[in-house]
């Protein structure tokens, strides 16, 4: 009878430990000085998936989350799609609150690609000018549209291009997610894919493909609850899809696999570091 009752005493300590979670499941925020500008970073983790690093900082009164991908397709989908970041103070997934930038984007497929195929800086750049100053915010579900650069709500965000890659950073104040308890609040990146038809989404992803090589299209959505979570961390100095030879070539088909897919990360930060 008496071992019965160590084990159970065991088994509830260990899902006691459990539910405290471990510090290796939060990502710690760093901190920076209240004049930090938008920049190259490199990044603390990498969403295998996508293709996109990330890495999240703070001063005293914002916090700042920094994407940048080298990926073709995921850079395409920043910028037709937007990004949204949730935030949830309770660290329950919750997705009642959100920022999203860009709202809105023209997407030409076929002229577009190939200014693309040209210059991909170039196309990028050109992408970024046309997009709109509209930033969505979502609280607890009601919606306000406010101008990314003049707001009275301590928010902004930026995108630009450096050798090819996309960089893209949200601000926002740090009561949005900060909480008074124990818990540690989640942050969420969600990114759409581009849906298209069967017949086009085909067509890309076996111009893409080495020769003799079957692709299938479609894919599921990266990060998030079963599918990777935070990723590994980056490597090659921050760059994000370094080893993405066929994606960075000039005069080559960009390389579209994974256009249609989702990018869903869900990340437990700890603010008090």
């Amino acid at each position: 009878m008496g071992t019965i009752k160590n084990i159970l005493i065991l088994l509830l300590a260990v899902l006691a430990i459990q539910s405290c979670g471990t510090s290796s499941d939060v990502y710690k925020v760093k901190n920076i000085s209240s004049d930090y500008k938008p920049q190259t970073v490199i990044n603390d983790f990498f969403d295998e998936e996508s293709k996109i690093g990330y890495t999240i900082l703070k001063d005293s009164s914002n916090l700042y989350v920094n994407l940048s991908t080298l990926e073709t397709a995921s850079q395409l989908k920043i910028l037709n799609n937007g990004v949204k970041v949730f935030f949830d103070k309770e660290g329950v997934e919750n997705e009642t609150s959100y920022l999203q930038f860009p709202m809105t984007s023209e997407l030409q497929n076929k002229s577009d690609h190939n200014d693309l195929k040209s210059d991909k800086s170039a196309f990028l750049n050109k992408k970024i000018a046309e997009l709109n100053d509209e930033i969505l915010f979502v609280e607890n579900n009601n919606q306000d549209i406010i101008n990314r650069k003049l707001n009275s709500k301590g928010i902004s965000s930026e995108m630009f291009v450096y050798k090819e890659e996309l960089y893209y950073q949200i601000k926002f104040p740090l009561t949005f997610i900060a909480n008074n308890n124990d818990e540690y609040p989640s942050l969420g990146i969600n990114i759409k894919g581009i849906k298209r038809t069967e017949s086009s989404e085909t067509r890309s992803n076996n111009d893409s493909a080495p020769k003799g090589s079957s692709v299938s299209s479609g894919g599921r959505g990266s990060g998030g609850r079963g599918g990777g979570g935070r990723g590994g961390r980056g490597g090659g100095g921050g760059r994000s899809g370094d080893s993405n030879t066929n994606d960075r070539s000039s005069n080559t088909t960009p390389n579209l696999l994974g256009l249609s897919s989702d990018v869903k990360i869900w990340i437990k930060i700890g603010l008090n570091q």
